[in-house]
């Protein structure tokens, strides 16, 4: 997979670059086959992520609301991303 690792049963997504409607299909269908071979817990690492646009924020609403907010994590959000995802309530 070339957005998401899988750990146990955590599914982390990382993206490079800009996150965006180009990559947010990919990174959906890698996390649909995480999902179907058991990972309950998902991990976004916005480490490296320098932009964000609001299919993947509505992407990960609806992945927040399969998972329930327990087994939703983001990490490491900064600066324009940290304040869309705030926005939209996907942070604390």
């Amino acid at each position: 997979m070339r957005y998401i690792t899988i750990d146990g049963n955590t599914a982390t997504i990382k993206v490079d670059g800009r996150y965006d409607l180009c990559n947010t299909l990919d990174v959906q269908f890698e996390l649909d086959t995480a999902f179907m071979n058991g990972c309950t817990k998902v991990v976004v690492d916005f480490g490296n992520t320098t932009e964000i646009d609001s299919s993947v924020l509505m992407s990960l609403q609806k992945v927040r609301d399969r998972t329930g907010d327990e087994n939703f994590e983001v990490k490491r959000a900064k600066d324009k991303v940290l304040e869309k995802l705030t926005e939209w309530k996907l942070v604390r």
